[in-house]
């Protein structure tokens, strides 16, 4: 298990070693480039260890309900599914909706997001039409994960993983001219590896968890 403290301290020596920047800007590019590659990671996939079963957000929801709260953390929405087991589809923009013969807007229920904060995540859902069946409604997301601040923080990814911020952060930092183009490569292939054992991993373990949230679907 890697903390902030030591990843940073393996770049803060890796760019010493490599690079001319100071120390007191050094601290602050190895923590910016510790989370810039752990975002980075989160936009690039809805990665298995990142998605959650939320079963309290949309409990209990009355007939009519027209906006419900999202958790503070939400990234992306995998699925909402009805008290019936039934998943709830996003709400298709005009210029591409396709009804079959006799079924209209309203007919069914949809969902839309609203409401972006200052940190641009989705506060809201909207509801289109008003929630036409009342009940417990289950929210499947995927999570923003916590940025890195304090030296005691571990990255919010499988431990195996934590190597992946380093080799990315790594290469994403400025070295001198002479070095850069060597440790770019260097990094960058291991950061690459890395990466490819994520996506085995995942597409092992999703299939599962597809399983098992679309079953009564």
């Amino acid at each position: 298990m890697s903390t902030l403290a030591e990843l940073r301290t393996r770049l803060e020596r890796s760019m010493g070693l490599y690079g001319s920047v100071p120390t007191t800007d050094i601290q602050g590019h190895a923590l910016d480039a510790l989370n810039d590659a752990l975002i980075g990671l989160a936009r690039r996939r809805k990665w298995y260890w990142w998605l959650e079963e939320d079963t309290s957000t949309l409990a209990s929801l009355a007939a009519a309900t027209e906006t419900s709260t999202m958790p503070s953390d939400l990234g992306r929405i995998e699925c909402i599914i009805d008290p019936e087991g039934n998943p709830v589809r996003p709400k298709t923009p005009v210029r591409q909706r396709k009804y079959p013969v006799g079924i209209g807007e309203g007919s069914y229920q949809t969902y839309a997001m609203g409401g972006i904060d200052s940190s641009t995540h989705y506060k809201s859902i909207l509801w289109s039409p008003a929630l036409l069946v009342a009940g417990d409604y289950v929210l499947w997301y995927y999570r923003v994960p916590a940025k890195l601040s304090a030296d005691s923080d571990e990255p919010d990814l499988p431990e195996e993983f934590h190597d992946y911020l380093y080799w990315r952060a790594l290469s994403m930092l400025q070295h001198s001219v002479e070095e850069r183009s060597h440790i770019m490569k260097w990094s960058r292939d291991e950061a690459a590896t890395i990466f490819q054992e994520m996506e085995q991993q995942h597409a092992r373990v999703i299939e599962t968890l597809s399983r098992r949230i679309y079953a009564t679907a």
